[in-house]
């Protein structure tokens, strides 16, 4: 019986896929460019105004693609390291709070005794 495994994908597997996006997204802006010159060139009004509508209705959802992939490159690694950030943080603040438990649990010591 084989298993399936939830292991998130690498970088090598995130590249490809982004570069795979990349290319599709911009093949897709220039077949709607020269979809778009084909059809102003004939003069056609109807045609024109409908291969238009469609180029800036599909241009921004491109654009909008390629906006992300950069923008999970970018962020991704900006969230890690903010992670990386928040842990030493997290260690050094419990650190100070384990020596300041012994520096008052030493005082109270010192004040029984007296």
């Amino acid at each position: 019986m084989s298993q399936t495994s939830n292991n998130p994908p690498n970088d090598f597997q995130k590249f490809w896929l982004a570069l795979l996006l990349l290319v599709l997204c911009l093949g897709g802006i220039i077949v709607l460019a020269i979809v778009v010159m084909k059809y102003a060139g004939g003069g056609n009004a109807p045609a024109l105004d409908a291969a238009k509508s469609i180029f800036n209705s599909v241009l921004p959802l491109l654009g909008a693609w390629i906006g992300s992939i950069i923008a999970y490159y970018f962020g991704t690694k900006q969230a890690e390291a903010t992670i990386r950030q928040l842990e030493n943080t997290n260690k050094l603040l419990q650190e100070q709070a384990q020596e300041n438990l012994k520096i008052a649990q030493s005082a109270l010591k010192s004040q029984q005794q007296v």
